[in-house]
């Protein structure tokens, strides 16, 4: 298992402007930190919206209903009462499987990014292949990384660049960031080299990038909305599970847009 740090506490006031780059080997510490916090466990983050809404799953009402069935049984004899104290013991174990099968599957996440993409940023973002328009982009406040994403390109998807790993600081939300990092990586994706500029560079590849996607989860109603302002359209989506045996899944919505044309409103 990948140890990280732990994640800085929040600062009492916002400090200088927000500076957007590509991502510096000194930035390594406080990506991973701001992973798990900003992923996980933080204030507002996916992780934290889907432990408490395990409660309120199909599942967590069944157990409810079992609970007031069993505590009903109880009144009718010794017999029952054992009955009516397993089906509770039962369904209160369901309950807790429900809270931490949610927030163990957002702490596995964020230990698989940190073993993947996230373990050697250059070399996976930022040097893959020639001609690649990969790269990863950090926001910073002074020496502060309060934001980031990711853009692969592969040569299996030419004409695709995959986003990846929107993290922004819940101690830094609504100041604009990750639209300002959106704008950076939808810039860096329209100024393409020419064909022949990827021909001398020997890329492998020298179609255009035309389409830009990513995913998000129903647990993230904020940043669905950030994306469709930025020109992002619903395509798919896939289920999630948060639990075994099917007990807790979430939708994962797959988002496109293109290169070119994705008109939005910069209010994020």
């Amino acid at each position: 298992m990948v140890m990280q740090p732990q994640p800085s506490k929040p600062p009492s006031s916002l400090k200088g402007e927000v500076v957007v780059r590509q991502y510096r080997p000194q930035d390594h510490d406080q990506v991973f930190a701001l992973l798990r916090v900003g992923f996980a466990v933080g204030p507002g983050s996916p992780g934290e919206t889907a432990v408490r809404r395990a409660l309120w799953t199909p599942a967590a009402f069944a157990c409810y209903a079992l609970i007031l069935a069993s505590t009903a049984l109880s009144i009718f004899g010794q017999t029952q009462a054992v009955l009516a104290l397993c089906l509770e013991l039962l369904a209160l174990g369901v309950l807790v499987h429900l809270r931490r099968g949610a927030a163990q599957a957002f702490e596995d996440f964020c230990t698989r990014a940190a073993e993947d993409d996230l373990r050697d940023i250059p070399a996976y973002y930022q040097q893959p292949v020639p001609g690649s328009r990969a790269g990863f982009w950090v926001a910073v406040i002074g020496e502060e990384v309060v934001g980031y994403f990711g853009m692969e390109h592969l040569p299996s998807r030419p004409t695709i660049g995959h986003l990846r790993r929107l993290i922004v600081s819940p101690y830094h939300r609504r100041k604009g960031i990750a639209s300002n990092i959106i704008d950076a990586i939808v810039a860096h994706a329209q100024a393409q080299p020419t064909l022949s500029d990827n021909l001398k560079l020997g890329c492998p590849y020298a179609a255009p990038l035309t389409t830009l996607e990513l995913e998000t989860s129903a647990l993230q109603p904020p940043a669905i909305a950030l994306y469709e302002r930025h020109g992002f359209r619903v395509v798919g989506s896939r289920q999630m599970p948060l639990a075994r045996a099917g007990l807790n899944n979430v939708t994962v919505w797959k988002m496109q847009r293109p290169v070119y044309g994705g008109l939005h409103a910069k209010t994020a």
